[in-house]
């Protein structure tokens, strides 16, 4: 289907595509996807024929509804239209056009209801990024409902997913906090941060609005709470000066799985212990909750999944534009590569920018494959953040003693053993009458109650693996033919024994190390976890973070890496609790 120009958006010959009459038939004729979208069934958005407000240009046409003296050509609404400046969803003419659509929503309704033969209840209205609303109905009366005059599409609510310290030292938030090179110190003041996620923690210290705790003195920049602010439930102040829920869950915006906490936590979190403190801690925060721990039976089936709908994302939208927001964060995202100009909120996202609201988002945990942008991170107007690596890592490790200790990522196979290996042999292929490659068998027992030690590339990781358990290996450590992490090893389930990758430069200190030694040298493989600092693990792209290109519109994504993985922030379970997360999720309210 094609957007049409406010000129002739009424002109119903222009609606529909050849593929079909709704725009559901995008995500199975169209040349541009990877792959089939997460489809809400029987929940739909709606458009209607008229722009949302920050579209509108201005026209003759039916405007002189709104009243006597009207038939003039309305004043534009959309920003930048007859000088206007920033976009302001009180000014009197967005007010008279808002009320406009309402009344052009309504008669839509009375429409609807004649040829549905039922009253359609609207789940949600839009007015400023979208036209329309979303509502629950079977596909055949969306079909039928595409065909009423005034409705632009008619398009499925689609499904997507959250994506899952030293992060603002590292990107240069503390210095600038300080005031760098004579520049005035920037913390966030005045500044509001919105967050579109699971809900908030609202009783965190990391959201407290307390001098003592964060060593800020806040004002609310719309002098009294927003949205659920009002429930004495919801313990809104003058640093958390918005709450929204646009689910049904009930839980009055409260984060039930810890995302958009941590998410929040990194943004703009006050320092609430022993140094943690988000990238602008004196910035203010709006949180919107449009993610189900737990989707209602209503999603068929995907009842009872976690999940993120797209209707409670235009809401979102809607409001951040009604409050003039300074930033959103989205840390969301799907796996199709709808077109960006056909999807229902991609447009969406660009008027959110002609609001002057920028939109920073997650890149996708998909990498390394190329290509692997989500959405709505390919989209142009999207900022995309992918992931990188700081200073601090935790996770398991392998030891020499008397050489040194090196963090391992083990693969899709077993776990460790219990007990752990303690004081095996850790063999190189090349001394167990192989090659260090591993791609062709050893000779029967060649590593019998040893590790063999294996570097990647030329043959699949379950083919190395399964010469070295079937010449007798308790366990296999990888090393990486490439600088920069280990990967995650896929392909392993039908694997017999525990294998774990290391980086390059680690795999080449061990391989000195036993070549001094002149015999394969005891190594420990514990199963507890332990962290580090070394600024040598900083600045490479994690694993999982996506790669673009993005080919539906052929663009180099992502647009900026910031810290990601294994980052320490705020999380649901109580006034203090923390915890890490890795994920392009993390890296994106760096940038936010």
């Amino acid at each position: 289907m094609e957007y049409m120009s406010n000129m002739n958006r009424s002109d119903q010959s222009h609606r529909w595509s050849s593929c079909s009459a709704l725009i559901l038939s995008l995500f199975f004729c169209t040349s541009v996807m990877a792959a089939k979208p997460q489809i809400a069934r029987n929940h739909w958005i709606v458009e209607l024929d008229d722009a949302p407000t920050l579209e509108f240009r201005g026209a003759e046409s039916s405007l002189a509804s709104m009243g006597p003296g009207n038939a003039r050509p309305a004043r534009a609404t959309a920003p930048g239209i007859d000088g206007q400046g920033k976009f302001d969803p009180r000014a009197d003419h967005v007010v008279a056009y808002a009320d406009f659509l309402d009344r052009q929503q309504a008669r839509v309704l009375e429409r609807a209801r004649d040829r549905l033969q039922r009253d359609l209840e609207p789940t949600a209205v839009y007015r400023h990024t979208l036209n329309g609303f979303a509502a629950r109905m079977s596909s055949a009366e969306a079909r039928a409902l595409a065909e009423t005059p005034g409705v632009r599409s008619v398009q499925p609510v689609l499904i997507h997913q959250l994506q899952l310290s030293n992060g603002p030292e590292l990107i240069g938030a503390r210095d600038l906090a300080a005031g760098m090179n004579g520049l005035t110190p920037a913390t966030g003041a005045g500044t509001v941060v919105g967050v579109i996620d699971s809900g908030i923690n609202a009783d965190h210290r990391a959201f407290s609005d307390d001098p003592s705790v964060g060593g800020f003195s806040f004002t609310n920049p719309y002098g009294s709470g927003r949205g659920l602010c009002s429930n004495p439930d919801v313990n809104c102040n003058d640093k958390l000066v918005g709450v929204f829920d646009f689910t049904t869950e009930g839980t009055l915006g409260l984060d039930n799985n810890g995302h958009g906490t941590h998410v929040a936590g990194i943004a703009a979190g006050v320092e609430w212990a022993n140094g943690l403190a988000g990238v602008a801690p004196a910035a203010n925060i709006v949180s919107w909750k449009a993610c189900y721990e737990s989707l209602p039976e209503e999603y068929d089936d995907r009842a009872g999944e976690p999940g993120c709908v797209s209707s409670a994302f235009l809401q979102a939208f809607e409001s951040a534009i009604e409050l003039g927001v300074d930033v959103v964060n989205f840390s969301i995202g799907g796996e199709s590569e709808i077109s960006p100009w056909a999807n229902h909120y991609g447009r969406q996202v660009l008027n959110l920018w002609q609001a002057g609201i920028p939109f920073v988002t997650s890149a996708g945990n998909s990498g390394p494959d190329a290509g692997s942008i989500s959405f709505p991170a390919y989209v142009p107007w999207a900022f995309a953040v992918g992931s990188s690596t700081h200073r601090q890592r935790t996770g398991q490790r392998i030891l020499i003693t008397g050489v040194g200790a090196w963090f391992i990522t083990y693969g899709s196979g077993p776990g460790l053993p219990s007990p752990p290996i303690s004081g095996a042999p850790l063999v190189p292929g090349d001394l167990a009458g192989g090659s260090l490659l591993g791609c062709e068998s050893f000779p029967a027992n060649a590593f019998a109650d040893s590790v063999a030690l294996l570097k990647r590339g030329d043959c699949l990781f379950s083919e190395k693996v399964g010469h070295a358990e079937a010449a007798g290996a308790r366990a296999v450590v990888m090393i990486n033919n490439v600088p920069g992490d280990p990967v995650e090893m896929a392909g392993l389930e039908d694997t017999g024994i525990p294998a774990g990758m290391i980086r390059l430069s680690d795999g080449e200190q061990i391989l000195a190390a036993i070549d001094d030694a002149g015999e394969p040298l005891p190594v420990n493989m514990p199963t507890a976890t332990a962290s580090s600092s070394n600024p040598d693990f900083q600045d490479q792209i994690s694993s999982f973070s996506s790669r673009g290109p993005v080919l539906v519109s052929n663009l180099v994504k992502p647009n900026v890496m910031a810290p990601g993985q294994s980052i320490l922030s705020a999380v649901t379970g109580g006034t203090t609790a923390g915890g890490r997360s890795s994920g392009t999720s993390m890296a994106s309210p760096h940038v936010a």
